[in-house]
């Protein structure tokens, strides 16, 4: 498992000072934000290619002597399977 803490003090205090000059909801303005974020990043990320997404899938993968996709296959099988046998009550921790 991994832990991780974050100070969030100065965007609490800064967050709290654009809340005082702004007429919006709290959610409101973080809505907006986060709309403008992810429209930025859609629109600056750069597209890849179908055959190089293909290569890359192909291609060995660091760790183990198999193709990154049948590994990428596995792992979402295995997540399915858990999940399966969560639903069905089968779960042992």
């Amino acid at each position: 498992m991994i832990t991780m803490n974050l100070d969030t003090s100065e965007f609490d205090k800064v967050f709290e000072e654009y809340l005082t000059f702004s007429k919006r909801l709290p959610a409101d303005v973080v809505n907006a934000k986060l709309y403008y974020i992810a429209r930025n990043a859609t629109m600056t990320t750069k597209r890849a290619s179908k055959d190089d997404i293909e290569s890359k899938l192909r291609g060995k993968a660091n760790k183990y002597d198999a193709p990154l996709g049948a590994i990428n296959n596995l792992k979402q099988k295995d997540k399915k399977v858990l999940l399966v046998q969560e639903w069905q009550g089968n779960w042992k921790s």
